[in-house]
């Protein structure tokens, strides 16, 4: 039985000018577009409406009577089809049912900011001391691994954030450990319990942000060391790439492609030599889509049935 022991994604942030797991499409208006000719005016007829006298609504909408804070818009127009509206003289027409309208909302920016600056005041002192408000108003339900690809996944991840993401996508998280070595260990202790295992670096993105080219490099080196253990285990695929670049000379994450290396039987084979954006940018992977590298683990797991011809 083949099995994708495989996506050991070690995110190692690399600063990378060449080989991308993102592609832009362009996007071209359909030929003709300009030429189409437009309908014809639509006539329309408009009945005799007769006159009334002129009303002035009162800027008070308080009342006795209110029927009280509207929600949205059609609350409103559906509230005020039963307001009589009494035609009297200019200077005394008034509304004899009002409603209240709701305060103006704050702007999301402002109540978040108040929100933010609520939560570090009360995490002083703590272990944590911030909250990541990143795509917080379009979080979905997410699809669990083991419904969308059928695996058994696991992470021996050690880095906070790493250890949430995995686990909204429906890895379990297993204990942490020190170093990238003893992440290897504990892959090797559960082994026969998962056909999935993520594992990650976070010493690479860390130099990135310090301007630490030596400590970079000593990061990468570092997980350069422990591919072998990684090999010795058996897996049908081993994937290496990162999920964004940190370029020392920016001291910060960046839009430049990372380089990915994808390993396995059934995988292929390309004349690279190296591990890197310039050596990476010639492989047979070309550029792709980090949405794209899941099926190609999976197929070069030999975990795909085959479809069509």
């Amino acid at each position: 039985m083949l099995r994708l022991i495989s996506a050991l994604l070690f995110i190692i942030g690399l600063a990378a000018v060449g080989f991308g797991i993102w592609s832009y499409m362009g996007r071209e208006e359909p030929a003709g577009m300009d030429a189409a000719p437009l309908p014809p005016p639509v006539e329309r007829s408009v009945s005799a409406v007769p006159e009334l006298p002129p009303v002035t609504m009162s800027e008070e909408f308080v009342g006795p009577e209110s029927v009280g804070p509207a929600r949205t818009t059609d609350d409103i127009v559906e509230n005020l089809e039963d307001v009589p509206i009494a035609y009297e003289a200019p200077e005394t027409a008034r509304l004899e049912k009002t409603f209240q309208l709701p305060p103006p909302a704050e702007p999301p920016a402002e109540l978040l900011g108040r929100l933010d600056a609520a939560i570090r005041e009360a995490l002083v002192g703590q272990e944590a001391d911030v909250v990541l408000f990143r795509g917080f108003d379009t979080l979905h339900e997410l699809p669990s691994m083991q419904d969308r690809f059928r695996v058994r996944p696991a992470t021996v991840a050690n880095y906070p954030m790493y250890r949430g993401v995995a686990q909204l996508v429906g890895m379990d998280a297993l204990p942490v450990v020190g170093s990238l070595g003893e992440q290897v260990e504990l892959m090797s202790a559960h082994w026969d319990e998962y056909d999935y295992l993520f594992a990650h670096e976070k010493a690479a993105d860390r130099a990135g942000h310090d301007g630490d080219r030596p400590g970079k490099i000593a990061a990468i080196e570092a997980v350069d060391a422990v591919i072998p253990d990684l090999v010795s285990l058996g897996p049908d695929v081993l994937v290496v790439t990162g999920d964004h670049s940190a370029p020392t000379q920016l001291n910060a994450h960046s839009w430049h492609p990372v380089p990915t290396l994808l390993w396995g039987d059934k995988a292929g084979r390309d004349a690279v030599q190296r591990f890197g954006e310039r050596a990476c940018a010639t492989g047979i992977l070309g550029h792709l889509r980090t949405q794209d590298l899941m099926p190609l683990m999976l197929a070069s797991a030999g975990r795909l049935e085959k479809y069509g011809a």
